[in-house]
């Protein structure tokens, strides 16, 4: 983990600097599989379950869920460098989240997400240390 002071505070949470790259590579694919097909669907798409409803896209606590999503995958992208594996996941997050439809329009309100589109300015050196592979992912969004 470098010295990079994301937005003030680690707000990868109280855990971000005790995940290793590969734990914290596990956590994103993991939650790329979950968060968009199981988590932050839209209320009426979710069909009975009231645990998988409460972190639906439209409520406060699926705005919650796509901000720590959005937050760990900018951490993982921007700030671990030398760790490929890891920000070709956290570019596969930020992918995957931008192309839902309900998804999309809650990152335009994420700092994290501005923090990403950012790094892409040109003249930016914020993603010199991400994989080709993984910029282009990002870039696709």
């Amino acid at each position: 983990y470098n010295s990079y002071n994301f937005a003030g505070a680690v707000s990868g949470g109280a855990f971000a600097e005790a995940l290793s790259p590969r734990l914290a590579e596990a956590l994103l694919w993991a939650l790329e599989r979950l968060a968009p097909t199981y988590l932050l669907r839209p209320t009426d798409e979710v069909l009975g379950c009231q645990v998988v409803s409460l972190w639906a896209a439209d409520t406060a606590a699926g705005g919650v869920l796509l901000a720590r999503c959005v937050e760990s995958a900018a951490l993982r992208l921007l700030c671990w460098a030398g760790e490929s594996p890891l920000a070709l996941q956290a570019a596969r997050l930020l992918r995957t989240l931008a192309r839902q439809p309900y998804c999309a329009a809650g990152l335009q309100q994420q700092p994290a997400w501005s923090r990403v589109l950012g790094a892409h300015a040109p003249g930016s050196r914020a993603l010199a240390h991400v994989p080709p592979k993984a910029q282009v992912l990002c870039v696709c969004v």
